[in-house]
């Protein structure tokens, strides 16, 4: 479990599986996700010192071990309710579902990190996107299910986020032209 970006972001492969980021090692950062957090984010792997209940060790790598964690779902959110979801479309910053039979109550939880840039429409009228939440992760994201239609989540750039993109340009650009080597003119005699 490596932490710092929204869970589902890949990096990288072991044994023919993608791994994803979520949560924490905690032998690193002195934090342990607990088996409820695992299964809310849908964890298929974590790194740990010793296997929990039911895990399979699929890699060490010296004090490092991978572990299989078992009863996960395949899909990136859960439905509270009989409303009828299908995920249409994910990508990074992009999540589009199709809902059909939704009734009051019905909820959809988005095994996501929460983060306030991300938005949720239902066929393009916003909707309230509520933190769920959990004590050792940032809370998932969920929203109430009030009718059928195109239900979208998409994560919106802000402008300090393009302003540390930018900062971090022209400091490569700076050091590229303080780096460079100057030529000694020679001045004919």
């Amino acid at each position: 479990l490596f932490q710092s970006s929204p869970a589902f972001t890949k990096i990288g492969h072991l044994h023919n599986h993608v791994y994803y980021t979520v949560g924490a090692y905690d032998r690193l950062f002195g934090l342990q996700a607990d088996e409820a957090t695992l299964r809310l984010l849908n964890v298929r792997y974590r790194v740990g010192p010793s296997a929990r209940r039911g895990e399979q060790e699929l890699h060490r790598c010296g004090h490092y071990r991978v572990f299989q964690v078992p009863n996960v779902s395949s899909d990136p959110f859960t439905v509270e309710g009989e409303a009828q979801v299908e995920l249409v479309r994910s990508h990074d910053e992009l999540f589009r579902f199709t809902v059909a039979g939704a009734s009051e109550g019905d909820r959809l939880v988005l095994h996501v990190p929460f983060f306030s840039n991300w938005r949720a429409t239902l066929d393009g009228r916003e909707l309230p996107i509520e933190q769920q939440d959990r004590a050792t992760v940032r809370g998932v994201m969920t929203v109430a299910l009030d009718g059928d239609g195109t239900l979208e989540f998409r994560y919106r750039r802000g402008a300090s986020e393009y302003l540390g993109a930018l900062a971090a340009i022209l400091a490569l650009l700076t050091c590229v032209v303080l780096t460079r080597p100057t030529r000694i003119l020679a001045i004919p005699r």
